[in-house]
């Protein structure tokens, strides 16, 4: 599978030999380093959840603070010797308890490998092989609204979304949108849609959309007074092979695919104030879809993903499978994933 969307680790380890205790998951395995840094920033979000003591869904907060603290403090990888003897073995990810936490960076990370996956096998498909298209990424806006009206302005955005693509000049065959949200100063909030396209290829004859057509079915649909900021942009092609099949896979696409918010937004310094723009956050967003897929990528992508999928978010190994492989167990110490014996039991 493909390296940037692939949950399996391929490395090089000296004659084969297991490290002893402590050693770190970073350095073990160079290509499960994204983990230290993914738990460290899960860690900074369950303290902010804990500041929110003595406020309004407190008890709320608490429970989330606990959920996303132990989120993945355990891992257990099943380590794959190569059949092909070439020295090489293969990390994979057998066991983890994840905390399922809108925005808990770890789950966020996991829900975007296994978005990414479930995108680029849709693109294998012989249906949409066949189809003469080109991928294009649309951006749309609405003003920065205090983080207290988030909410309703989602709302608003989305029967505005409904209402555009039902018009008679939209082009997609197939779409894939996510909602995106920008911190700014003063408890603000930057809303907006990024909207991965597949259009035909005559969208590029005289079904074409300027920039400026779309502000206009954009403002049209938002039934606004003033021209939003619409930005629009064609993903140049980039094939790549799959190093398991050998077949070519247009891999532009996938960079669409956004986080709700970056963790380093929502964390910032760490003070009351973020852990109360947080708070905020979390209950504006309670409830709500933030991808909504049509056309043949309809029923795509999902909200709710179960537990086997962020284990393997590729698809790589069969569960069965991995209970015949050596396991390597990891516990989060110490801002790092450090190996404990097998014998260690997860509390």
């Amino acid at each position: 599978m493909l390296a940037t969307t692939s949950a399996t680790t391929t490395h090089s380890v000296p004659n084969a030999s297991p490290q002893g205790n402590g050693a770190l998951l970073s350095e073990v395995s160079k290509r499960d380093k994204p983990w230290d840094k993914h738990k460290g920033e899960a860690d900074a979000i369950a303290i902010l959840y804990t500041m929110l003591v003595g406020l309004v869904d407190s008890a709320w907060f608490a429970r989330l603070a606990e959920r996303v603290f132990e989120c993945s403090r355990w891992l257990e990888f099943a380590l794959h010797p190569d059949r092909g003897g070439t020295g090489e073995v293969r990390f994979r990810l057998k066991t983890a308890r994840f905390c399922r936490v809108r925005y808990c960076p770890i789950c966020q990370w996991r829900r975007s490998l296994l978005w990414a996956w479930r995108l680029i096998e849709f693109l294998k498909r012989p249906e949409v092989k066949a189809v003469k298209g080109r991928w294009i990424m649309l951006t749309l806006t609405v003003p920065t609204v205090p983080i207290g009206k988030l909410g309703s302005t989602i709302e608003v955005m989305n029967k505005a979304w409904g209402r555009l693509i039902k018009r008679k000049a939209w082009p997609a065959l197939g779409f894939l949108r996510s909602t995106e949200f920008t911190r700014r100063p003063n408890d603000y909030v930057h809303p907006h849609f990024h909207a991965l396209m597949l259009v035909p290829s005559s969208y590029f004859g005289k079904k074409y959309l300027s920039q400026k057509a779309w502000t206009t079915l954009w403002k049209e649909a938002l039934r606004a007074d003033y021209n939003p900021i619409v930005h629009v942009k064609v993903f140049k092609s980039k094939m790549v092979a799959d190093p398991e099949t050998g077949e070519m896979i247009e891999l532009a696409p996938v960079e669409g695919i956004k986080y709700p918010v970056k963790p380093a937004e929502l964390i910032k310094g760490g003070t009351q104030k973020d852990a109360e723009w947080l708070a905020e956050l979390t209950r504006q967003t309670d409830h709500k879809r933030f991808l909504a897929t049509g056309g043949l990528l309809k029923n795509l992508m999902l909200d709710e993903e179960t537990e086997e999928e962020l284990l393997t978010p590729n698809g790589d190994t069969a569960k069965d499978e991995l209970e015949e492989l050596k396991p390597w167990h990891f516990l989060w110490f110490d801002h790092h994933y450090r190996r404990r014996s097998s014998g260690y039991v997860a509390e």
